[in-house]
């Protein structure tokens, strides 16, 4: 197993690719960094090497993609908040240009409506970042409002840690006035005061499918053009357990 870095540039792509083909590789997985994004075709023509997309997605290609399923994790998590008797949840998303905020807020306004209930459109904001500063900001305006939110989810776990500070300036108490849920389970999340909830990329499995569909693309299996999306999990903490 080979492991090139391409850091996102296209040429950098383009020679870790010339190389690793000359070294006859029996198939490759092309991944992004940190984002689901689409993206154009490999930098280099792979003259039938096999190869799959993970966290990342063709256009056109006939080859999978893998990704996680955010839009059932925010399912997860509205159900959650629901099911412990919130209802006026908030909502701090990440940048609108990201295909994430737009997948989670749609898990989440679904999972609301089939409840029966609807988010107020005051409690739903689009952070510029991903940053704690933001989160706090957010929320602290969230709090200030005539009718402020029971709960609030957060598209992050940085947004997160930023909003558990506000509430803990406001002295309020975590769950019992306000419960909340983050996203991406980063290791800091289990650390908070109190731990967070949140929704756990299965970024695990979506690594064992990924490299389960390029081994039988290796053996002859053909290859489509599909997005698979693999199941989110919740994690549940004292953020929203009381």
């Amino acid at each position: 197993m080979l492991l090139a870095n391409s850091y996102g540039d296209p040429e950098k792509e383009r020679k870790h690719l010339r190389r690793l083909i000359d070294r006859q590789v029996d198939g490759l997985i092309i991944m992004s960094g940190n984002r689901v994004r689409p993206r154009p075709g490999p930098a280099l023509p792979l003259s039938g090497t096999p190869y799959v997309f993970l966290y990342e997605y063709g256009t056109s290609e006939p080859v999978p993609s893998v990704l996680p399923d955010d839009r059932g994790g925010a399912a997860l998590a509205a159900r959650h908040l629901i099911d412990i008797g919130r209802r006026r949840i908030g909502f701090i998303n990440g940048p609108a240009s990201w295909d994430a905020t737009r997948d989670r807020l749609d898990g989440l306004t679904v999972t609301v409506q089939e409840a029966g209930l609807a988010l107020d459109p005051a409690l739903v904001r689009h952070s510029p970042s991903w940053s704690p500063e933001d989160g706090f900001a957010l929320a602290e305006s969230m709090l200030a409002a005539a009718q402020p939110p029971d709960a609030i989810f957060c598209a992050s776990d940085d947004l997160a840690t930023g909003a558990l500070a506000a509430i803990h300036e406001r002295g309020l108490r975590i769950p019992g006035d306000v419960a909340v849920v983050g996203f991406d389970d980063r290791s800091l999340a289990v650390h908070q005061r109190p731990p967070l909830t949140t929704v756990a990329l299965p970024l695990h499995e979506m690594g064992r499918t990924a490299g389960s569909l390029l081994l039988a693309a290796i053996n002859g299996a053909p290859q489509h053009h599909e997005l698979i999306r693999v199941p989110c999990d919740l994690k549940v903490r004292a953020s929203t357990a009381c």
